[in-house]
């Protein structure tokens, strides 16, 4: 309603400098000094052309102008008055065209002498136009006969057009409203003033655009005061509204009704509505208590404003409404059962009091981000008290406790201060202090990255410098596949300390962390040291067996360890065995880049280097073993106990994926003076039942150690549980051989081709390595005309001391289960 008043008050204003205008213009009698008269007295330098002056004998003065203007300010054309001299007043005013600029006048002060109703001239004025920044004004046919003025125009403000048409009445006394109408919808009447500067006029309207009514009050809010203001925290307003209001000096009184008021919330868009809304005024007390829906949900609404109209108004509002499971509004907040909503706000001197209490019921509970609040068997609150003062958010207090018996036990207390820079507020420090213990949900976020437990704590963040100082103890919690028994944090001023302890897979961890206190995107650990008694790498691991998926749930921060030290007791890998690992390296990007000092395996050394990528899961690792014990390997790596001996170096390249589940890997090793214990004694049964020995096929005499010895070259692929394109030579005097193909690990079953060289006529002493002859069931030995067929097989056979016409060369094709004797074996000589 403030807005009507105003496009009145501009009106007036425009009325009134008008009249000073001429009123000043025709004191003044000789025309050669008029307009440097006008000039000194008012400060309204004017320039005219075709001005004529005429005094008649009775004093009386006509002044007849084309154009009087005074700079940019003021412009009017076609103007005639008449004054009389002896009465010192200004009888009429007509003008075609009056154009007045309100900004050039807004920095002059109004004086504080009163204006006599009674020496109002008469008026014609076909067109006046008044322009500001606040409103502007096309006024058309103003007349005045004394005694009752007319009008109509069309008012404009940033937000709003509206056409009027008006009649005021001068009594001498006091100025009446006959009627005022704004369009169809709002009119004014009443006393507007008197010589006592009081009034008493009623505004009625009906289907007011409620979108039009908030943007008007908004532009006249903020010409006041530039600051944010209350109705600007909803957008979208829509309705309609019904107004019936009395205007007195001593307030005002009557009734305000909205229809279908619709508006939505600034933080998180949600909507607001309601079916009416009923807004009593009584002097300078607004009320208000209407019911509707948030974001669907029944709400209540309480408004009340008192010393309305002066520098004591304060405003207090309530707003209660019971919040389900299909209120979805507030990203990743998910209300389970149900949760009792308050809000009270208060607001006086420009500065904002708001409570925030949240209730919730046993049974019910909140979840946020895949953390909930937690303590659900119990009753809970949860209550926010925040004080703006100009560009400053205080968080006065927070606390989240439990409810016994009307009784209030807290469980996490705080406070905090937020800042507004760049239209934006940007928290400055928050604290949180526990009373005892107290479940890691509630902490919100920060349920993210751990599962369960507790935590006892008294700790301040700096947003500013984004550090945190104070003390914080975790007990019984996950964070990813670690079981935390305890976690001890110390927060100083450039370094943070954790020690921690518990389990990983049923076996004990150790964890002494030294890092920087500078929480950015980018957090820096300078040391860490960590001990694990053993790891069990199983098939198909689970992890999280019996748990949430942690693993899923935790978002890893850009996380940068320059010193990171790993020591494990032992690593078991089905048949695998290692003990006493230790990793030395760093993290960055999510890649732990590391190198394994030479520790014991096989009777030999081990020693690697390579990289572990976080993100995804995968490793790179490049392992040397030198001097091991290759029955030992065999048995461990392919489960071929006590079928090879010898001393062998290695060097194996590895690739896994999804924590060692996937294994890809690539091998060369060679064996010193290798040997097959079992060969000896071995026979194969031939189709027509006769039984031989391997000996009485090569000449061999297989029944001493040295004869056996030989040293074996090779390579392989690995593929999960597969060896791929095995490739391998062994080279002795009299025999060598060849041999490919590939081996299932966890099947035991091997497809193997064997080529072998030999001097037919040598002595015996030959050894024949790698057939486990014990496990043959079937030997077909016939010479085939195959040498083209097999001549690159044959190619890579070391060679022998024999002269080419003494070689001999055969095949062996083996399949089947190694260790079970389930094989076929087809051997063939070759010519």
């Amino acid at each position: 309603m403030k807005t009507f008043k105003t496009i009145l008050i501009y009106f007036l204003s425009a009325f009134v400098i008008l009249s000073l205008l001429l009123y000043l213009v025709l004191i003044f009698i000789v025309p050669e000094y008029l307009e440097d008269n006008i000039c000194s007295v008012t400060g309204i330098c004017t320039e005219t052309e075709n001005l004529k002056i005429e005094i008649t004998p009775a004093l009386r003065v006509k002044l007849d102008a084309d154009i009087v203007k005074s700079g940019d300010s003021i412009y009017v054309e076609k103007i005639h008055a008449s004054a009389d001299i002896k009465k010192l007043a200004v009888q009429s005013i007509n003008a075609d065209y009056i154009f007045i600029d309100g900004n050039k006048f807004a920095h002059k002060k109004s004086s504080n002498s009163s204006f006599n109703l009674n020496k109002i001239p008469e008026i014609n004025i076909k067109r006046l136009e008044y322009i500001s920044k606040s409103i502007n004004l096309n006024i058309q046919d103003i007349s005045y006969d004394g005694h009752l003025a007319k009008f109509k125009g069309e008012a404009k403000t940033k937000f709003l057009q509206n056409k009027f048409l008006g009649t005021l009445e001068n009594t001498g006394s006091s100025v009446f409203a006959q009627s005022i109408k704004f369009g169809s919808a709002l009119s004014i009447t009443g006393k507007l003033t008197d010589k006592k500067g009081n009034y008493d006029f009623h505004v009625t309207g009906r289907n007011l655009p409620v979108n039009q009514i908030e943007k008007a009050l908004l532009v006249y809010q903020k010409s006041q005061d530039p600051a944010k203001k209350f109705i600007e925290n909803f957008v979208n307003y829509a309705g309609r509204i019904d107004v019936d209001l009395n205007f007195k000096n001593s307030g005002v009184y009557g009734i305000c009704t909205a229809k279908k008021l619709s508006a939505n919330a600034v933080w998180f868009n949600i909507p607001l509505y309601f079916e009416k809304a009923v807004f009593n005024f009584k002097g300078k007390t607004v009320t208000s208590d209407a019911d509707g829906l948030l974001g669907g949900e029944k709400v209540n609404h309480i408004l009340i404003i008192t010393h309305l109209g002066t520098s004591e108004k304060e405003v207090y509002g309530e707003l209660n409404t019971t919040l389900h499971g299909n209120f979805k509004y507030i990203p990743d907040l998910t209300i389970l059962n149900s949760a009792d909503a308050k809000i009270v706000y208060k607001i006086k001197h420009k500065k904002i009091d708001v409570m925030y209490l949240l209730k919730l019921k046993e049974g019910s509970d909140l979840l946020y981000k895949k953390a909930y609040l937690g303590l659900r068997d119990k009753q809970r609150r949860f209550l926010l008290k925040t004080y703006k003062d100009g560009n400053k958010l205080y968080i006065t207090n927070y606390d989240y406790s439990l409810i016994q018996n009307d009784s209030i036990k807290n469980i996490l207390t705080g406070n905090g201060l937020l800042i507004k820079q760049n239209d934006h507020m940007k928290p400055q420090f928050l604290t949180c202090k526990t009373n005892g213990f107290a479940p890691v949900s509630v902490t919100g976020s920060f349920g993210e990255y751990v599962e369960g437990g507790e935590f006892n704590g008294d700790l301040k963040y700096d947003f500013v410098k984004n550090q945190i100082f104070g003390k914080f103890e975790l007990i019984n919690t996950r964070f990813k596949n670690f079981f935390v028994s305890r976690a001890k944090i110390i927060s100083e001023k450039e370094k943070i300390y954790i020690k921690a302890d518990g389990t990983y897979e049923s076996e004990n961890f150790f964890c002494d962390i030294d890092a920087s206190n500078k929480f950015s995107k980018n957090i820096i650990i300078y040391k860490m040291n960590m001990f694990l008694n053993e790891l069990i790498i199983r098939k198909s691991q689970n992890f999280s067996s019996g748990h949430t998926d942690i693993a899923s749930k935790i978002k890893d921060n850009d996380i940068n360890i320059e010193n990171w030290e790993v020591r494990i007791g032992k690593i078991k890998k089905d048949r695998i065995v290692i003990k006493n690992i230790e990793l030395n390296g760093s993290l960055k990007d999510d890649t732990f880049r590391f190198s394994m000092p030479e520790l014991k395996f096989a009777n030999g050394t081990l020693t690697a280097s390579g990289r572990y990528n976080f993100a995804d899961a995968s490793s790179c690792v490049d392992f040397a073993a030198k001097n091991i014990d290759s029955n030992t390997a065999a048995e461990m790596l392919f489960n071929l106990p006590e079928q090879v001996n010898g001393t062998a170096d290695a060097i194996l390249h590895l690739n896994t994926a999804k924590n060692l589940q996937e294994i890809k890997a690539c091998a060369c090793f060679q064996i010193k003076e290798g040997f097959l214990p079992q060969l000896g004694s071995t026979e194969f049964m031939l189709k027509n039942s006769k039984k031989i020995k391997i000996a009485d096929l090569t000449n061999a005499d297989l029944t001493s150690k040295k004869a056996l010895q030989s040293n074996i070259k090779g390579s392989f692929y690995v593929d999960n549980s597969k060896l791929k394109d095995i490739n391998l030579t062994s080279q002795q005097k009299f025999l060598s051989l060849f041999i490919e193909g590939d081996y299932d690990i966890e099947q035991e079953f091997a497809d193997l081709s064997l080529y072998g060289k030999y001097n037919k006529e040598a002595p015996k002493g030959i050894k024949i390595l790698f057939i486990p002859l014990n496990w043959i069931l079937n030997i077909v030995f016939r010479p085939e005309s195959t040498m083209d067929l097999y001549k690159d097989k044959l190619d890579k056979i070391p060679s022998i001391e024999s002269d080419a016409s003494k070689n001999a060369y055969f095949r062996v094709k083996l399949s089947g289960d190694l260790n079970n004797g389930n094989i076929d074996v087809e051997l063939k000589g070759i010519k």
